[in-house]
């Protein structure tokens, strides 16, 4: 980590809260990164906002800690400038919508500091995990279970849920349903926007061509 830290910019720290961020965080710290600055967005959504356990791990380390509250109003109003700067620094299809939030703390961490540090599943913080996990326990179970009744069950289940947990459900019906998968397709399959069944449909054989 020390490695990392060799910089002749100011560095910053993206901090969810959670435990990837978290994690590069702690490392930093305890590798000598004093003053240490860092940057959380906040939504008007309880189920994506984690400002608040971003706030209790900067409070602990005492870091001088900036937080941007990005209600949804105010990010549709932006929302026509910003897609015009991500798709000139993309220069190619990009349909992850993460890059909205990211594009306005980086917007914001760029008046304080030059580079950040970041750790996106470097330590297996994603709920994507567990999917997976069950995914394997899943296939314990006869096929005509596992394959079909279970994860028609739990999309069914899914219409009647809150929102903060509908999309949730569908993913995990989504990976059970191809839960006979290797885990690189698996995984290929559940971070997709779309299947590949359905892809093979719409495009040409020679797209899949090696």
């Amino acid at each position: 980590m020390g490695l990392r830290l060799e910089s002749d910019v100011p560095l910053g720290i993206f901090l969810s809260g959670e435990l990837d961020s978290s994690s590069v965080f702690h490392y930093a710290h305890r590798a000598g990164l004093h003053p240490l600055k860092t940057f959380t967005i906040g939504f008007d959504q309880p189920h994506w906002d984690e400002s608040k356990d971003a706030r209790r791990i900067a409070d602990h380390f005492q870091t001088e800690h900036h937080l941007l509250n990005l209600p949804e109003a105010d990010m549709l109003c932006d929302l026509p400038g910003a897609i015009s700067t991500l798709a000139r620094h993309f220069d190619e299809p990009f349909g992850d919508s993460s890059a909205l939030p990211t594009y306005f703390i980086s917007r914001l961490a760029r008046h304080h500091v030059t580079a950040i540090l970041g750790g996106d599943e470097l330590f297996a913080g994603y709920d994507s995990y567990k999917g997976f996990y069950f995914a394997e326990k899943h296939r314990l179970l006869p096929s005509f279970l596992g394959a079909r009744l279970a994860p028609e069950a739990i999309q069914f289940s899914a219409r009647f849920l809150p929102s903060s947990h509908h999309y949730s459900a569908l993913r995990l019906a989504k990976v059970l349903r191809q839960s006979g998968l290797k885990l690189e397709d698996l995984y290929f399959e559940k971070m997709a926007a779309v299947e590949g069944e359905t892809l093979k449909r719409v495009l040409s054989p020679d797209f899949f061509k090696p």
